[in-house]
């Protein structure tokens, strides 16, 4: 069983693929990093991940619960900050995070 399931997932904007056909199986414990040049659909895909973006094709699971963007248990399970978070500019790291979280529905987090 997987923890996280992308299955030929794409993301069209008009005549642009942002990613194309992604197909990942990550299991419960691994440590995955995204690694890209700008523009190579990273954040897109973590967009993808949070329902933040709806896929034009393809699912991602969560340990075989599929993703809807809108859905309460995907921001309870999954904490997402942008690389850029312009309204968290004066907050300290933790702070960013921890509002974060409770913004997607996630409670007080342990330093």
């Amino acid at each position: 069983m997987f923890a996280l399931e992308f299955d030929r997932l794409s993301k069209r904007y008009a005549s642009v693929w942002a990613n194309r056909e992604i197909t990942l199986h990550i299991t419960s414990g691994s440590i995955v990093g995204l690694l890209g040049p700008n523009g190579a659909g990273k954040t897109t895909l973590l967009r993808q991940l949070v329902g933040l973006t709806r896929p034009t094709t393809g699912t991602i699971s969560i340990n075989q619960q599929r993703v809807v963007p809108g859905m309460r248990w995907v921001k309870e399970t999954i904490a997402y900050l942008p690389q850029h978070p312009l309204a968290l500019a004066d907050l300290t790291v933790y702070e960013a995070i921890c509002f974060s979280a409770r913004l997607r529905g996630q409670g007080a987090l342990k330093y």
